[in-house]
């Protein structure tokens, strides 16, 4: 058994309990900053798809230089490189196995963002990834991926 690992059957009552040891231990301000992550890098991408509207259109050398001159660009670049400092500090107090199924958020928020601030339609199968990716991060979320099958 890996050093660190619970000797836990994976019942469902065992993921439960493992779920909420991880939830107590996290604590509220390192959930907020758990959930703060996704919508960093969300926020990062709505930034680079406006970024990428300024570009259509213009030829390729072009859209280089202008790309240079977009201050969005910038802003999502220090959006993610903020994100990736978050995530290693992070990772230095919670496992990654218990703070990776936060990064699933994502899935389902910049979706939603899209379609909100950039009126991309959303089409039915857009709307059930959103819920299929909402539902794993619900299933998944808080540590329960602590919890393989034997």
């Amino acid at each position: 058994m890996a050093p660190g690992r619970a000797n836990v059957g994976c019942g469902h009552s065992a993921c439960r309990k493992i779920r909420t040891v991880l939830v107590q231990n996290m604590g509220r301000g390192a959930i907020a900053l758990l959930i703060g992550y996704p919508l960093l890098l969300a926020a990062g991408q709505i930034l680079f798809k406006r970024t990428a509207a300024r570009l259509v259109g213009l030829p390729m050398p072009e859209q280089l230089l202008a790309l240079l001159v977009q201050p969005s660009f910038y802003t999502a670049c220090l959006l993610y490189a903020a994100a990736t400092v978050l995530w290693v500090w992070l990772l230095t107090y919670i496992p990654l196995s218990a703070a990776y199924p936060f990064v699933a958020l994502s899935f389902v928020v910049v979706p939603i963002a899209s379609a909100l601030n950039q009126t991309e339609v959303t089409g039915r199968r857009s709307s059930l990834a959103i819920m299929a990716s909402a539902d794993w991060v619900q299933t998944n979320g808080f540590g329960l991926s602590l919890c393989s099958a034997r």
